[in-house]
Formats: C-alpha cells, sequence, structure tokens
C-alpha cells in the first residue's frame, strides 16, 4: 500500500518510499527511538563528538529520526544502491526544511 501511496509515516516523519527501498517497519520505530534516547544519554553525560553511520539506509528513515532526535550528532547514510541513496536524499531535503 505505501508503494503505491509513495509515503508512509516514520516516527513521525512522512516519509518517501518506491519499490527501490524497503517499507520501514513499526519494530524499526522501536529500534530509532531506542538509539536516540541511548546517544542522547551518552550526550548528557559528555560524550563528544557523536557520530553514526546508517548502513544500508534505504529510504533513510533511521538516519532521519537520529538526526531530528539528537541534533548534535553527526549522521552518516551509506547504501550499495543508488536508487536506494537517491531516496534517501530526497527524504533528508525535505526534512532539512522543517
Amino acid at each position: 500500500m505505501q508503494h503505491i501511496l509513495g509515503s508512509t509515516s516514520f516516527c513521525g516523519f512522512e516519509i518517501a518510499v518506491n519499490p527501490c527501498v524497503l517499507i520501514p517497519r513499526p519494530e524499526t520505530e522501536l529500534l530509532a527511538e531506542q538509539g536516540w534516547k541511548y546517544l542522547n544519554q551518552l550526550s548528557g553525560s559528555g560524550a563528544q563528538n557523536l557520530k553514526a553511520l546508517d548502513v544500508g539506509t534505504g529510504s533513510g528513515c533511521l538516519a532521519i529520526a537520529l538526526a531530528a532526535k539528537c541534533s548534535f550528532l553527526e549522521v552518516y547514510a551509506t547504501d550499495i544502491s543508488t536508487e536506494a541513496l537517491g531516496v534517501a536524499r530526497q527524504n533528508a531535503a525535505k526534512k532539512c526544511r522543517r
């Protein structure tokens, strides 16, 4: 259904999807939430220069959610698929305009 509509909701963000990327699963939202909670704890305890790497980013939903919830975090996203990276770039550009 999300591929037909061209988007899905993820952690409160509308994420563009197409057949080149997987549809984010509800369990992935739980992973994202645990990730930003942990990173915020690290930052609060004095950790500096925190970076995250999202390998196989697909739509970019995880990287976008972490970057949005952890403004101090430097996030890198990579994928073997140039089509998927295009979707991730499109999604990231939309989120940066908020």
